[in-house]
């Protein structure tokens, strides 16, 4: 059996002994999937082409397999005034949730949304999540995600579409209890609210040997003799490429008849959509990468077979990469955007116009020049035999990044895109929601409108912060229509999350460090340098400036070695035990560094040679705790001897033993109290989750507390009065990942935060002025050893990043007006359809709206939100030209700061329209 290298010193022999031995029950504290199917993807040219749904089935299966650069500096922006649609108090883990890769589907008065969700899959073994509404997209509720099957999993790629009675179809990618992936699609009959099991779409074609991936739905709602067919469309990857398949349901989404191929075999083949147009024609669009381009394939029998009237795998444009192609390092090879945002592969989203047939279809492309990525916008006037030469729709004149396309088709005709854009920032990183309207088939449209009150910034995703694939933010956003509104629902970053700050790595990856700190330097002493398989120690010494953020090196240890302990006492450093040669003796050398003269003496030997030890240092006096005196349990064992030397006389001697022996355990000092976290017992096959207390003075050891699970060989370090514990490994010896808590010492408590967005084990923590930074450890067994070093702000709990969220927003028809053109763009809103009031002050504690050019107004409207999009001032529609907000009613009194308002006017036509977003800036004494 092979050693992994970075299981804890003391375990690495005896751990071939213990798998017989190792109690299962506490195998809940990590989410496993079922079978073991797919490990050829992992290695499978096609990985680049799979969805992040496929990648997280990867990750959670056979963990991570690259190591990747840091990001930079992570920034925040104020929440505004879209309707947030998941509820973030949900998060199970809010360090490492995201929310994002929209699906949108409208029934009257109810509104359903889906969403990739990365909060609940420990927990429910599902990342589909949905949240639904009853009063047409006012308000609200975060359903959770859909159950899976009994002993499956859902792995999200939502997609949603409703039928003319109000049943809603829910698609996503799951597994079954074999671990088999196959096509799921879930049915509500209760307006979204629930959603049963999902029903096999894919079963002739789901097997280990193909796996099933992004996928989407479309309903027939036409009322003829097709309605009511359901028709999903996917890829199928084998190890030779991939096909885009179809399969129908003729029964409401009670099962699916046989899967059959749209595309030629042997091509890589991505991102399909099937929609239905008035006849009950299907048509199915797709990104070919062999061509490269867009191609699509047509049905004319309710989706029996495809190709009938010769629209058949036909090519609808060229569409040129966009973004550029990142390292097989980073981001698994894929192409990026700037701020290692993955490119989307240039999906098609497609839409057929209800009134003539015609068929419209958006991709983003990489034009001439410096520019990256453009939207681009075709249409079919003959049912899809022939398409227009490619229109861009984004109308900025700037070179930044327009990406990931949605189009919807109003029962009118009338056409909508919406997509993320760059424009505003210079820089190409922070970016909208924006939306383009023809009300012509395409052939003309209006001026882009910005959809998004506030910008958004990027996440950390190179590594990710969340547990989705690196450079992940999202495949896709998404857009349907009414007689009456557009609907849109996006991810959307602009609410504030916690991270760790990533900082230099390194200067030699190693794990099993000892480390220490004196004034704003970190130590870094040994470890274990060579490379899997091997067994070596290192002694070589680094100190990392955390004012300066550099590494320097330093003398060598006079013993190398790993898997020793570490303690300060300005301007020595003392090194203490460990593992001592490649053949896994046990050391009591005990040595001692000089900052001053940069050289080693060797001090009086540890009584009890030791490694996977805590050591502490209290005053003039250095503890060395437990461990373990072998590395196989044949010929030692786990140690509850606390051994003391005394830096003024230079002798040891002994101190209360431990309560029960323990190794690998972490080991912190607060107001000189020495704590130890976790740990395991070779002889007893015990892993433990108990936090214990030593105090010298009275020279006992006191149990204070228990984890929230059981941890081996965890990290931890000092934040004030609280304990941060991270990484380490559960019960079962699985990588405890995205998985970090506070203690608090004083009153007793635990508090989840930020886990370190690096996972590794073996990692070396060390507190420097109210930070804690995290340094070293081992990835896992494919890439032994990282250099990562990670900060956490202990005042703040974490660095602020963007946090993804969902969000959605409507858009009349009605506010898409065009009373006048430009020539080469076509119809404009006229300028002076646009309300408009001016503002002044009154009496203490009031404000005056009035309403500019008030004639052929029959009513106009005011709102007022603060900056977290909460209404605080709603009119309600009034007829007079004026109206008075009061600052201090009894129900609210308003505090100085930023607000937002928009105003809406009613013509005496009937005809509303509203006007951009203003600010307001309250100010009183």
């Amino acid at each position: 059996m092979k050693i992994l290298k970075w299981m804890p010193t003391a375990l690495i022999a005896a751990v071939v002994w213990m798998f017989v031995f190792v109690n299962w029950v506490d195998a809940q504290d990590t989410f496993s999937l079922p079978g073991d199917h797919y490990k050829w993807l992992l290695d499978s040219p096609v990985r680049p082409y799979l969805s992040s749904a496929a990648e997280l089935y990867l990750l959670l299966k056979f963990g991570d397999r690259a190591d990747l650069p840091d990001l930079g500096a992570e920034a925040h922006s104020l929440a505004g005034l879209n309707i947030l649609v998941n509820d973030r108090s949900q998060d199970k883990n809010p360090s490492g949730t995201t929310q994002s890769e929209t699906a949108v589907a409208v029934f009257g008065q109810n509104v359903v949304i889906g969403w990739n969700d990365a909060g609940h899959i420990a927990q429910t073994s599902s990342t589909t999540g949905y949240g639904y509404s009853n009063d047409g997209g006012q308000h609200f509720t975060d359903a959770g995600v859909l159950a899976p099957v009994n002993g499956g999993a859902n792995l999200g790629d939502p997609d949603i579409a409703v039928d003319r009675q109000g049943n809603f179809y829910f698609s996503q990618i799951s597994t079954d209890e074999k671990g088999i992936a196959f096509i799921g699609v879930s049915k509500s009959r209760d307006g979204g609210r629930t959603f049963s099991l999902p029903v096999d779409a894919s079963r002739n074609v789901s097997n280990p040997d193909s796996f099933q991936d992004k996928e989407f739905i479309g309903v027939d709602a036409t009322g003829g003799r097709f309605d009511g067919n359901v028709y999903v469309s996917w890829t199928r990857f084998t190890s030779d490429g991939s096909q885009i398949m179809f399969a129908r349901s003729t029964n409401g989404g009670l099962s699916f008849e046989q899967a059959i191929a749209l595309s030629p075999p042997g091509h890589l083949v991505q991102g399909s959509i099937p929609r239905v147009g008035p006849q009950g024609e299907v048509y199915v669009a797709w990104r070919d990468f062999n061509t490269p381009g867009i191609q699509i394939s047509k049905s004319i029998d309710g989706g029996s077979s495809f190709g009938g009237d010769g629209v058949d795998h036909t090519l609808v444009a060229k569409v040129e990469f966009i973004g550029e192609q990142a390292s097989p390092a980073t981001c698994q090879g894929r192409r990026i955007l700037n701020g290692f945002v993955d490119a989307g592969f240039e999906f098609p989203t497609l839409g057929i116009n209800p009134r003539n047939g015609e068929v419209y279809l958006a991709y983003n492309s990489n034009p001439a020049g410096i520019d990256q990525s453009d939207i681009y916008f075709v249409r079919s006037s003959d049912d899809g035999h022939s398409w227009t030469e490619p229109l861009r729709v984004n109308d900025d004149t700037t070179s930044t990044d327009q990406w990931l396309p949605a189009l919807a088709v109003a029962p009118d005709g009338t056409v909508a895109i919406i997509w993320y854009d760059r424009r505003n920032d210079p820089k190409n990183l922070s970016f909208d929601v924006y939306m383009a309207v023809s009300h012509d088939g395409g052939r003309t449209w209006l001026p882009n409108r910005r959809v998004t009150s506030v910008s958004s910034e990027v996440p950390p995703l190179s590594p990710n912060f969340d547990r989705f694939r690196p450079c992940y933010m999202g495949d896709y956003v998404h857009i349907t229509a009414s007689s009456e509104n557009f609907y849109l629902a996006w991810g959307d970053n602009r609410d504030q999350g916690r991270t760790w700050k990533t900082l230099p790595d390194m200067l030699t990856p190693r794990e099993s460090t000892a480390t220490t700190s004196i004034g704003p330097y970190a130590f870094v002493l040994g470890g274990t340098q060579l490379g899997f398989r091997e067994a070596g120690d290192s002694d070589l010494n680094e100190a990392y400036n955390t004012q300066t953020n550099r590494w320097v090196h330093f003398a060598p240890m006079p013993t190398p070695r790993s898997g020793a302990a570490a303690v300060s006492f300005s301007p020595y450093l003392y090194v203490i035990g460990g593992q001592s040669s490649k053949f896994g003796g046990v050391s009591g050398t005990f040595e001692r560094y000089n900052l001053f003269l940069n050289s080693w003496v060797q001090l009086p030997s540890l009584p009890t040679p030791r490694t996977a030890f805590g050591a502490a240092r209290i005053g003039n006096k250095i503890y060395a705790i437990g461990g373990q005196n072998c590395l196989s349990r044949r010929c030692g064992k786990t140690l509850d001897g606390v051994e003391v030397y005394d830096t003024r006389t230079g002798h040891w001697s002994p101190a209360a033993p431990l309560p029960e022996a323990r190794a690998d355990f972490a080991t912190v000092v607060i107001h000189d109290q020495i704590y130890i976290i976790g740990g395991f017992n070779t002889q007893k096959n015990q892993a433990f989750d108990t936090i214990l207390a030593y105090d010298p003075e009275m020279d006992t050891w006191t149990q204070v507390a228990k984890m929230p699970n059981k941890r081996v060989a965890p990290s931890a370090g000092v934040c004030g009065e609280k304990i941060l514990i991270f990484d380490g490994l559960s019960a079962n010896f699985s990588p405890l990942r995205r998985d970090a808590w506070l203690y608090d010492t004083l009153v007793d408590s635990w508090e989840q935060v930020a886990a370190p967005k690096f996972e590794r084990v073996g990692v070396s923590a060390v507190a420097i002025q109210n930070l804690l930074y995290a340094i070293g450890g081992s990835r896992s067994s494919r890439v032994a050893h990282s250099g990562a070093n990670e900060a956490f702000d202990c005042a703040n709990q974490g660095f602020t990043r963007p946090d993804p969220d969902v969000y959605f927003a409507i858009e009349s028809l009605s506010s898409w007006v065009s009373t006048s053109s430009v020539a080469g763009r076509g119809p404009v809103a006229s300028t002076s359809a646009v309300p408009s009031v001016y503002v002044e002050s009154k009496a203490a504690g009031w404000i005056a709206f009035h309403l500019e050019s008030p004639d052929r107004v029959k009513s106009w409207e005011l709102q007022i939100y603060d900056l977290r999009g909460k209404v605080i001032f709603d009119s309600g529609p009034i007829s007079a030209r004026a109206l008075q907000w009061n600052l201090a009613t009894a129900s609210h009194r308003v505090a100085n700061g930023v607000y937002l308002y928009w105003v809406q006017v009613k013509r005496v036509d009937d005809f509303s329209v509203r006007s951009e977003m203003k600010k307001l800036v309250v100010l009183r004494s």
